[in-house]
């Protein structure tokens, strides 16, 4: 059997689906194991006017999605799960956030939005040959 001939964007696809899939899962089990970070999710889309239970889509989207991307099955459509559960995340942040700086001089939403940018980059170009399905 002849190996696999690997180039610079099958390792490179590799590396972001691999730093995005393990980042987001520890959210996802975070708060599975942790109720109060859902009960504080519930909190905010009720806030926001929409129904609680829409706090275990989180989970869904950290837990599900991000098996996806770091197994490489699916990995676009579990990508495009965490990415629109960022921005709907994003979405409910208040405008004041959105344009504000932390004390280090970090923006707000740094973080949300580079996974959003990773999920994104996923979702375009797909998982590369290092998958279980590639697509």
């Amino acid at each position: 059997m002849t190996p696999l001939p690997l180039d610079k964007d099958d390792i490179g696809r590799l590396a972001l689906r691999l730093g995005l899939g393990l980042t987001l899962l520890l959210h996802g089990l975070a708060k599975l194991t942790t109720p109060s970070l859902l009960t504080a999710i519930a909190h905010t889309l009720e806030t926001a006017g929409l129904p609680a239970f829409l706090a275990y889509a989180t989970l869904i989207a950290e837990i599900g999605g991000s098996l996806m991307i770091l197994l490489g099955w699916r990995a676009r459509l579990g990508a495009l799960l965490v990415a629109a559960e960022i921005a709907a995340a994003i979405a409910l942040v208040p405008l004041s956030q959105v344009l504000s700086l932390r004390s280090n001089g970090g923006w707000t939403l740094e973080l949300p939005a580079m996974l959003l940018a990773g999920a994104a980059v996923i979702v375009l170009l797909g998982s590369g040959r290092l998958a279980l399905r590639p697509d």
